[in-house]
């Protein structure tokens, strides 16, 4: 359970929260830097799990929540603040449907991650847009 690939996935996840932290206390720039970590530690963590050999199903799940933080919920709250920006009342919005557009982006990342661990079509590629590029 405490392998390399394990502990540099962990690292995406805590970058995830990280640049989600950023964001909404309006250093973006900050969140950005911490998204583009997650990003390398995700590109790292199956790198380093193939040229070890340590592939587990626990780091196949705990890979797919990192993700779902830095790369479904990130672009969410993302978003969210950019509408947010623009209205006369930025606190009133989270009851408003100006909400619903920016966690569009997390409902379907979360249903193409699960897909994702459930298809077994996609062991060496993906089929459709890995959740990693609709951060981008």
């Amino acid at each position: 359970m405490f392998t390399l690939p394990n502990l540099i996935t962990l690292l995406n996840l805590f970058f995830g929260c990280l640049a989600a932290i950023s964001i909404l206390n309006g250093a973006y720039y900050l969140g950005i830097i911490f998204s583009l970590a997650g990003g390398l530690a995700d590109f790292l963590d199956g790198m380093v799990a193939r040229l070890l050999n340590v592939q587990s199903n626990i780091g196949k799940e705990l890979d797919s929540l990192a993700d779902m933080v830095s790369f479904g919920f990130v672009p969410g709250i993302i978003f969210y603040k950019l509408i947010s920006l623009n209205l006369p009342w930025p606190g009133l919005s989270v009851i408003n449907w100006y909400a619903v557009p920016a966690f569009l982006i997390t409902m379907f990342s979360a249903l193409r991650l699960a897909k994702f661990n459930l298809d077994n079509r996609q062991t060496e590629s993906f089929i459709g847009m890995p959740t990693p590029a609709a951060t981008v």
